[in-house]
């Protein structure tokens, strides 16, 4: 199964804290996910057992690399921030409850981080 979430590929982030309390900062990008897989399959049951999940994340290049290198190195690997594993957890507890029903049944993990001509975030489960 594929599912591909158009745009900038979102980094996991901390709770945050006021007054005491922690509240997530991201539960609003975290719902915009869920109902673009809730609309992109309706009938969806949550998957059960063991998984094997892999994540790519694609970024538009800089423009220094479109100006200085040819358009087939363009698609290469990322090495800049945003961590890999911090994307892998954004969408791991994005999609709990919705694609799978727990992120515990990966048990097999791959993500990478590549540049393309658009963004967004590529799930392949098997």
């Amino acid at each position: 199964m594929i599912f591909i979430i158009p745009g900038r590929p979102i980094p996991w982030q901390r709770a945050r804290t006021n007054n005491g309390h922690y509240f997530d900062s991201q539960a609003l990008q975290k719902k915009k996910i869920q109902s673009l897989f809730k609309s992109t399959y309706p009938e969806f049951k949550p998957l059960e057992g063991p998984l094997k999940v892999e994540f790519t994340f694609t970024y538009l290049p800089p423009e220094t690399m479109l100006v200085n290198k040819k358009r087939i190195e363009m698609l290469s690997p990322m090495i800049k921030v945003p961590d890999t594993s911090n994307l892998i957890k954004f969408y791991e507890d994005a999609l709990n409850k919705f694609l799978w029903t727990d992120d515990k049944l990966i048990w097999s993990l791959h993500g990478e981080k590549i540049y393309a001509d658009e963004e967004k975030t590529v799930v392949l489960i098997e």
